[in-house]
């Protein structure tokens, strides 16, 4: 750091130490100078690099990087990937093994049931898997399974899976290389052993070797342009279908059943994120031949006023009718060789048009980040650049931004969500996102991702990745109390929803985003999207307690549920609602940023970003330093640094009844020697090594117990226990005790 003398202009390091030149300046007398002398004063070595004489002022230097080390705010842990079985972080009896033993998942009305139990509606919370973390030996195929049932995951996502699987000979990648596969196939069975489903996509990143699309015999093709070429080229198309077959195909030696018939499989997407307005002009190839395309389409249509840009209404069109008849192709291919599982698409982004699209699907499926990296130097490697800023101040945009573009007549899946590290509130992305999307009653989430490579899995002393719970102790710590919060439903879904309504796509142009006004009522409300050709409002839910007009296709009769102007130059959509009665005056306070969910169990506080979930079980304070927060059961004083609180039930039993209860208090963690640009810490140069390094905290915790006696102790990161916590009673039998 700079000192009063002395401003940092230059930083290194060796292996051992963190090293740097200072700049000094030193006034002299006005007159002759023969030389000059530098004396110690006795307290310190110097190393005197350069000195030089000026009539200026010493120009204003950058601010130094900044380095996170070990010492008063920051403190060495060990991060065990591993858990103790039994103990306080075990989650995996909460798992109902095998998967499948019920039939495969079907739909029933806008939810998810398994066929041999249609009365129960089914959640699913998981993880994805990346690259090589899927292709392990068996040894370690065990060891992951475990790891992730001791998570509470019952789902995983395969995910980058296909570039490994494929065989990568002749010139073609549509045929399975026959190692990987037996490594997949092998996690797959230990999985659902365990009680854990699985859903992915068909196409991902397989690479596209040269010569495999004839159109381009020159070129070998990456995942963005080859998902174009999918929706104009058959040759792209039929090998697309080589490779799906293959793999839906295929026999597991170990479930001994084909992946197409496997009852664990919930679900696949045919194309990772092929929206199809993202991708048409991904390379030059892909746009001159979509722009050809067009060309002709606006001949055959009578058109001539119109151009290649997503604003363009006939553009999008053309855009739409392209993708349908693809993606229709893909179903009858699927569908044909067998594959019952429930199907879906265009997993991105929340374009309006994009909800009329949805609608051929089984389910919707979506992806969010929050604090997703940028990359200032190259793609995918560091420096990396973030917000800092907590989802909290922004109205916990994510997951609310998603809200609006499930149909609410179909069941609806975030196969990607993550807060994104080094963003030092990304604890809360798991309580905001399962809590919210119970509010919302959405059917299944998957945190990205658990590792993009097996040496993630494997070893300690990969710290890196923005995304990856395996280098991530404190959004791994946090992952537990977002299972509990969506998986165990009691946090109720809202007891009103609101319907946006569109009769078509006719019109309608890409560039068309839902009202940020809807995503604050999703804090408060269900909300999602109904499409009602010739306006006929079936599937309209029961507690619909009024209709959003987006401002085009709106159904010219609704009966006599209420109707209020929700385009996306909307500004009042909630006080309009509250004047209107709809809403009660205490679920919006827009004078202080206050949003409380009309289940009565979540509270929003923007301004002042605190956070608040109780259910009879789990209840979860988010705090600032120096802020008090109450629930019903937990109260927490957080003294230093902003902390996620949470206190949970371990044996079923309400949390003033239970006999072992889980308590969490999360700060960040980073490894050490991680380094940042400067003080602001908004771009990140190095990923640093360990040990991790936690940040500090202080609180003190009550737990109204009323007189019930307890035990507390300290545990790892792998829940052993390592130290017993004193605790002393207040006078209404309290329980009262420092966290630290």
């Amino acid at each position: 750091a700079s000192r009063h003398n002395g401003d940092v202009v230059w930083t290194g390091e060796n292996q051992s130490s963190f090293v740097g030149l200072y700049r000094s300046v030193f006034p002299v007398e006005k007159k002759p100078l023969k030389r000059i002398e530098f004396q110690s004063n006795g307290r310190s070595v110097w190393g005197i690099a350069a000195a030089s004489l000026s009539n200026d002022l010493a120009p204003q230097q950058l601010q130094p990087p900044v380095y996170i080390t070990a010492g008063k705010n920051w403190r060495p842990i060990v991060y065990h990937k591993d858990f103790e079985k039994g103990s306080v972080l075990d989650f995996s009896n909460r798992l109902d093994a095998p998967a499948g033993k019920y039939g495969p998942i079907v739909v029933k009305g806008n939810k998810l049931v398994f066929r041999d139990r249609p009365d129960v509606t089914v959640r699913f919370y998981g993880t994805n898997l990346c690259y090589s973390s899927q292709y392990l030996t068996k040894e370690w195929a065990e060891r992951l399974a475990d790891r992730l049932a001791a998570q509470g995951y019952n789902a995983v996502r395969f995910h980058h899976h296909d570039d490994d699987l494929a065989l990568h000979q002749n010139g073609r990648s549509t045929e399975l290389n026959p190692v990987m596969l037996d490594r997949l196939d092998y996690l797959m069975a230990c999985l659902k052993k365990r009680g854990i489903y699985y859903t992915t996509d068909l196409y991902v990143s397989r690479k596209i070797e040269k010569g495999e699309i004839p159109e381009f015999p020159d070129h070998t093709f990456t995942n963005r342009t080859f998902k174009s070429m999918v929706f104009v080229l058959d040759s792209a198309m039929n090998n697309w279908k080589s490779f799906s077959q293959n793999w839906l195909c295929h026999v597991n030696p170990y479930t001994r059943v084909a992946l197409k018939d496997d009852p664990a499989l919930i679900s696949l997407s045919m194309i990772n994120e092929d929206n199809i307005a993202s991708c048409w002009n991904s390379s030059p190839e892909s746009t001159r031949l979509y722009q050809r395309r067009f060309e002709q389409w606006k001949k055959e249509n009578g058109i001539r006023d119109s151009s290649a840009d997503l604003a363009d209404v006939y553009f999008s069109q053309f855009l739409t009718e392209v993708y349908d008849r693809g993606y229709q192709e893909m179903k009858r291919f699927v569908r044909g060789l067998g594959v019952k599982a429930i199907l879906s698409d265009q997993n991105m982004l929340h374009q309006e048009l994009l909800a009329v699209m949805r609608n051929q699907y089984d389910y919707v499926d979506n992806h969010f980040y929050w604090a997703h990296p940028g990359f200032p130097e190259g793609r995918w490697r560091l420096p990396s650049t973030a917000t800092t800023q907590s989802a909290l101040s922004a109205e916990a945009r994510c997951p609310a931004n998603i809200a609006p573009t499930r149909l609410l007549d179909k069941p609806m899946m975030i196969t990607e969500f993550d807060f994104a590290k080094p963003n030092p509130f990304r604890a809360e992305g798991a309580i905001l996102t399962g809590a919210y999307g119970a509010l919302q009653d959405w059917d299944a989430l998957f945190q990205f991702a658990y590792a993009h490579n097996r040496t993630r899995i494997m070893r300690s002393h990969d710290v890196a990745g923005h995304f990856d719970t395996s280098t991530d102790p404190v959004k791994a710590l946090a992952q537990r109390i977002g299972v509990r919060l969506f998986l165990d439903r009691e946090v109720k879904p809202a007891p009103i929803s609101f319907a946006a309504v569109l009769t078509s796509g006719k019109g309608m142009n890409f560039t068309r985003e839902y009202s940020r006004e809807i995503n604050r009522l999703a804090l408060i409300a269900r909300v999602g999207t109904l499409i009602a050709p010739a306006g006929k409002l079936a599937g309209l839910p029961d507690d619909t307690a009024g209709l959003l007009n987006l401002g085009c296709n709106f159904p010219s009769e609704t009966g006599s549920r209420p109707v209020f102007p929700a385009a996306t130059s909307e500004k009042k959509l909630l006080t309009t609602m509250t004047a209107a009665g709809i809403l009660k005056p205490e679920w919006y306070d827009p004078e202080h940023g206050i949003f409380r969910a009309s289940n009565g169990q979540i509270t929003l506080d923007s301004r002042r970003q605190t956070f608040q979930v109780t259910t009879p079980s789990c209840e979860v304070l988010i705090l600032p330093a120096e802020t008090r927060g109450s629930a019903h059961f937990l109260k927490a004083s957080n003294r230093i640094g902003r902390a996620v609180f949470a206190v949970m039930s371990l044996d079923g039993k309400p949390l003033k009844d239970s006999d072992r209860l889980a308590l969490f208090h999360l700060t960040d963690t980073l490894p050490s020697r991680v380094k940042f640009r400067n003080s602001r810490m908004i771009q990140m140069d190095q990923w640093g090594t360990t040990p991790y390094l936690a940040a500090r905290g202080e609180a003190e915790i009550e737990l109204a117990t009323t007189g019930r006696n307890y035990t507390l102790y300290a545990v790892n990161t792998a829940g052993k226990r390592v130290l017993k916590v004193p605790v002393k009673y207040t006078p209404d039998h309290s329980l009262s005790f420092p966290v630290q």
